[in-house]
């Protein structure tokens, strides 16, 4: 008897356990019902339209103004190289010298032959004239004369080959032989930096060359120097891209007098545009992204009660937000908040 009764309230005890869980489920599905025929809450923002410069930034290294790899024209044994690493030198200042002593035997060896030239042309010219000399004969001897005044020519700018001096003023850099060393034509013999202005060499992608124009203002900040901004300008834009990066050559020019700027240093630079009006940008986290990689966001549908999907297509970002080029107008109300439980055409409330 007693058995029985324990097991009638444990059944008792289940019976209604069950029906509470049954009557929360019902609950639970009446609320869900309620929200759906109410609408989910979001939150709207007006589009509005700026009038804003861009600021593009990118990563730079600094170049010299001008350089060149400079070497002898003629082959030779280096007898003089005065000049080290790091000194400034002066345009037409001598950097090396070679041993000029066959090239100058060469030139008084060409020079004699000139002269004897010369001395048979002024024989031969009177017996020319009386009529004495074939014609043939006289124009042996004049060759002989252009040769001779050639061969002086070549023989005395071998001679001057043998000094090299600087074609403008600069910075010696990677010099790479020494004094006795025999070196050809071609052989770098050191490199000329022109580092009293330098360019940042910046790499562009396609979607923001068209953004920058020779003569926009630039802002530079290089890590290894003070953290206070250089200015500069830009000076060339490539109209070809780089053929493995597809990106365009920007070259900002800065002065550097006191050559603080150093060839391979790293910096920061910030390109001021020019002025765009009525761009409309929106906040990012209110855009959305589809399976198939396709970016919208809701708005805010006619009757105010349904929201309303948008492909958009997106640009830069601008002040924390991002730029929409084009599935927008500026009378379009943004939903903002709760979109991500949004379906196209579901029911608002505001």
């Amino acid at each position: 008897m007693i058995h029985t009764l324990r097991v009638f309230q444990i059944a008792l005890i289940f019976a209604s356990l069950t029906a509470c869980k049954n009557e929360q489920a019902n609950e639970s599905s009446t609320l869900q019902k309620e929200t759906k025929q109410l609408g989910i809450q979001v939150k709207t923002q007006k589009i509005a339209t700026n009038n804003i410069h861009y600021k593009l930034a990118y990563n730079g290294s600094i170049i010299p103004l001008k350089t060149a790899d400079l070497s002898f024209l003629v082959p030779g044994t280096i007898q003089s190289l005065p000049v080290e690493d790091g000194v400034f030198i002066k345009k037409g200042q001598l950097i090396a010298r070679l041993d000029k002593s066959s090239f100058y035997n060469s030139y008084k060896a060409a020079l004699a032959t000139q002269h004897q030239a010369n001395d048979a042309f002024e024989r031969l010219k009177k017996v020319y004239d009386s009529g004495s000399l074939p014609a043939i004969k006289w124009e042996e001897i004049n060759a002989k004369v252009k040769q001779a005044n050639a061969s002086v020519q070549i023989a005395k700018k071998n001679v001057d080959n043998c000094m090299l001096r600087a074609p403008f003023a600069g910075i010696i850099a990677n010099k790479s032989v020494a004094v006795s060393n025999n070196v050809i034509p071609s052989v770098q013999i050191v490199q000329l930096i022109d580092i009293n202005d330098v360019y940042i060499h910046v790499s562009v992608p396609e979607s923001e060359i068209n953004s920058i124009k020779i003569g926009q203002t630039c802002s530079i900040t290089v890590s290894a120097l003070s953290k206070t901004p250089i200015a500069g300008k830009v000076h060339t834009v490539a109209v070809m891209s780089q053929t493995i990066s597809k990106t365009y050559v920007v070259k900002i020019k800065v002065g550097n007098k006191n050559h603080e700027l150093k060839p391979g240093m790293v910096c920061k630079v910030t390109i001021k545009t020019a002025l765009v009006n009525s761009l409309i940008t929106v906040p990012y986290a209110s855009v959305l992204e589809d399976t198939d990689n396709q970016y919208y966001v809701f708005v805010v549908g006619p009757g105010s009660d349904n929201a309303l999907k948008k492909s958009v297509k997106l640009g830069r970002f601008v002040n924390n937000q991002i730029e929409v080029i084009s599935g927008l107008s500026s009378n379009d109300l943004l939903i903002v908040n709760g979109q991500h439980k949004l379906k196209n055409n579901s029911k608002i409330l505001l």
